[in-house]
């Protein structure tokens, strides 16, 4: 366990993401459903910002895989690289959050009556698949740093629509303009993460 919370220190402060999956989710329940009863909007914030925290914790697992050679060349002190964490710990990791994303993001649903909208929370796992295998065209956007960004970011589009599901939520141009501001907050914080070094 030592090596694990090691890991997670290093690579993925528990404090940090917790903060930024909750304030993320408040965001999102509070433009789908600010006409709902107060609790209802609370549990539904913590569905979906466990939701949200499991997504990320799997996104970085799967980056530990889709960025190995590139961190073993340039980051030999991550601790993959030092060896703080074995490969079958982090298809352990990896397989628990997506678990965990999956059964948090169907309940969601279910809790509004809306079990359905899992459809579109499948969306982003299969969007974020795509972005681990680089849209297939991994050589095109190395020499394209700013479509890869751009085409990455994309994935935030879909959070809103998948909360927008949840609670059947009107669409108009409050809803469409609060959800656009939700994609630029989320692209920002990814300027600043790809930045932070």
């Amino acid at each position: 366990m030592n090596n694990l919370r090691q890991y997670l220190a290093e690579r993925f402060p528990l404090g940090i993401t917790a903060t930024h999956a909750l304030a993320t989710s408040a965001m999102l329940v509070g433009i789908a459903a600010r006409n709902q009863p107060l609790p209802d909007r609370i549990w539904s914030t913590l569905g979906i910002s466990t939701t949200f925290f499991f997504f990320m914790l799997r996104m970085r697992v799967t980056d530990e895989f889709k960025d190995r050679s590139h961190d073993d060349a340039n980051y030999p002190n991550r601790p993959v690289q030092r060896g703080t964490i074995t490969t079958p710990q982090l298809i352990a990791l990896g397989s628990f959050a997506l678990t965990a994303e999956l059964v948090l993001a169907f309940m969601s649903g279910y809790a509004t009556g809306n079990p359905i909208a899992i459809l579109w929370h499948l969306s982003i796992l299969g969007y974020s698949v795509l972005t681990h295998f680089e849209f297939f065209a991994k050589s095109f956007l190395e020499r394209h740093f700013n479509i890869y960004f751009l085409i990455h970011q994309q994935i935030f589009i879909l959070y809103p629509v998948w909360v927008f599901s949840i609670w059947n939520t009107d669409l108009n141009s409050g809803t469409i303009g609060a959800a656009f501001a939700f994609v630029l907050f989320m692209t920002a914080m990814e300027i600043v993460r790809k930045y932070e070094i």
